[in-house]
């Protein structure tokens, strides 16, 4: 029967434990110098040799024939431990038994002496998935056991661990492996097994294990019944679910150069065959490795692909692949929280490729810091006033994605401009306009909005100014003075930013202030609704214009309605329009 290769090559000894050097030592001396502690707390992900620890400190210490703090691995002692069968070496699931029934009988049985070793070892994988009051009825165990007992808990979420029980423990931390600790491992095991690879493939395998020794030679070991004892990197990318290196440096190349039908074309049959997910990272790595190779010329700071495959994206300018970095890697983390990763890749690689056309609404407000009136209509021909230094810039060409970075990619440049701008955002003949088309751009913030407080904020807002990437919106002190505190304002603030960067797709401040003049227009412009409010009732009215913001649109005498409803009871829609 085959034996998988994670377990045949599972490390028996402190020197075969790749990438924790720190760890072995520290145990090894301990062993040494007779410094064993009653308890251990081995935490880490996945895969790094916590519980191949364990079963090795623990044969080391029951081990007869120990030297050098090295087990012979050959007694019947360390052959049980090995298989999991030895009587004084006990393994216990922690997702399994967590309850405190399933941990009373480790306490009840701890002060039997062991059967044949000279300590009894308690080994609890995944620990932090005992109850709170498991843990509990071990508090006074872990403190004061006796002194044949050891305790080792592995687990891969130390902070779910209590802290009255690792104050009780010795604590080590196993970090995620390196590629090269796991290429040396698997090229020990691919010699051993007489598997044949080419050039590139375990490097790929190291990669993809993600800092996981198991997880690497498990897909080591899934690849060859896949393929054979001779497996291709075509074959391995198969497996996985990822694109090939030429398909990711094509697809890059046109992303760069603005091609966005052959865009579209490659990563449809992309996504066809390979996992999103797996595709974007292929994506990020692939550009990574291309900036760095670019900047330092070296082969050694090439992580995922060869020098011949990044070479064409190298040729970048470095700003554009940082650029192109930043913005795949939001796609990357967007990804994470949507049910269509597919489609958000597939969108957001075409809207990299013509960043220009997703940008009308941010440059229509950018307009008005230019101190020009917007509008929603297409861009003229009409030059912005600017200085000389800006329209070199401008004139620049913009055909490809390293020539449009500065217009998507970067935060605003501090260019010079005219000393006397002939348009300012403060004439009063220019705020008409810009209100009458701040109008038609709210209506597509407004749809973002959730909150309906927040929608007639924004609807009876006008726009005061644009400053850099902020917009200072006025709205009526009545909206003000009804929020509780700065605490409401930042959060309306932070609502009404999040619909304009859905709208938009870029990152742009708010900032509400009060605008006397709404509170001018809101105000009854006739004595005679004055009149008609008793005291009592006209101080009642302003208490809740003050609570809620409201505006005040006219006041009308209940026994003038009842007349009207009387005179207009038979005819509806005489009724309505007497009320009108």
């Amino acid at each position: 029967m085959h034996i998988a290769l994670a377990r045949k090559y599972r490390p028996a000894v402190f020197e075969d434990m790749a990438g924790q050097e720190a760890v072995a030592q520290a145990l090894k001396n301990a062993v040494l110098t007779n410094r064993v502690a009653h308890a251990y707390i081995f935490a880490g992900p996945r895969g790094v040799g916590k519980t191949s620890a364990a079963r090795i400190l623990a044969k080391t210490l029951n081990c007869p024939n120990t030297k050098d703090a090295t087990a012979c691995n050959s007694c019947d002692i360390c052959r049980a431990i090995s298989l999991g069968s030895d009587l004084d070496v006990v393994e216990i699931d922690g997702a399994s038994h967590r309850t405190v029934e399933e941990i009373r009988p480790i306490i009840e049985n701890i002060h039997y002496q062991p059967t044949r070793a000279k300590y009894r070892i308690y080994i609890i994988d995944e620990v932090h998935m005992l109850s709170r009051h498991a843990f509990n009825s071990l508090l006074k165990t872990l403190e004061e056991p006796p002194p044949f007992v050891i305790f080792i808990f592995a687990t891969t979420e130390p902070d779910n661990i209590p802290e009255t029980v690792r104050s009780r423990c010795q604590y080590f931390d196993f970090l995620p492996l390196n590629e090269i600790d796991i290429l040396k491992r698997l090229s020990y095991i691919a010699k051993n097994e007489n598997i044949k690879v080419e050039p590139g493939l375990l490097r790929r395998i190291a990669r993809f294990a993600k800092g996981s020794m198991r997880d690497a030679i498990s897909l080591l070991d899934q690849l060859v019944a896949y393929a054979g004892n001779e497996p291709k990197v075509e074959a391995l990318e198969r497996l996985v679910g990822v694109p090939s290196a030429s398909i990711v440096g094509s697809l890059l190349s046109a992303l760069v150069d603005g091609k966005v039908e052959e865009i579209a074309d490659k990563i449809q049959k992309t996504l066809q065959k390979n996992n999103p997910e797996a595709v974007a990272d292929e994506l990020l790595l692939f550009t990574r490795d291309a900036l760095m190779f670019r900047i330092l010329k070296q082969r050694e700071v090439l992580l995922a692909f060869t020098e011949n495959e990044v070479e064409p994206l190298a040729k970048v300018d470095t700003a554009a692949l940082t650029a192109l970095f930043a913005n795949l890697l939001e796609v990357r983390n967007r990804m994470r929280y949507t049910t269509h990763p597919a489609l958000l890749l597939e969108i957001a690689l075409l809207r990299l490729a013509q960043p220009e056309r997703v940008l009308d609404l941010f440059k229509l407000l950018e307009k008005v810091k230019e101190g020009k009136p917007f509008t929603t209509q297409m861009p003229t021909d009409e030059k912005p006033i600017t200085s000389k230094k800006t329209e070199e810039v401008q004139k620049t060409t913009r055909g490809s994605f390293s020539e449009r970075r500065d217009e998507f990619f970067k935060p605003e440049t501090t260019e010079e401009t005219s000393p006397e701008p002939k348009a300012s955002i403060k004439r009063e003949e220019e705020i008409v306009i810009e209100n009458s088309s701040w109008q038609e751009v709210r209506q597509k913030i407004a749809s973002e909005v959730r909150s309906q407080f927040t929608r007639n904020i924004l609807n009876s807002s006008v726009l005061k100014g644009v400053d850099g990437t902020s917009v200072t919106l006025g709205v009526h002190p009545g909206y003000i003075n009804s929020m509780k505190g700065n605490i409401q304002i930042i959060q309306i603030q932070r609502d009404i930013e999040d619909a304009l960067k859905k709208v938009t797709g870029k990152t742009i401040g708010v900032r509400l202030v009060a605008e006397e003049s709404l509170r001018k227009k809101a105000e009854p412009q006739t004595e005679n609704d004055r009149k008609i409010m008793s005291p009592e009732l006209y101080k009642n009215v302003q208490q809740v214009k003050r609570l809620f913001g409201a505006v005040l649109e006219g006041v009308r005498d209940v026994s003038e309605l009842r007349r009207t409803d009387e005179a207009g009871e038979g005819n509806p829609t005489e009724n309505a329009e007497t009320a009108e």
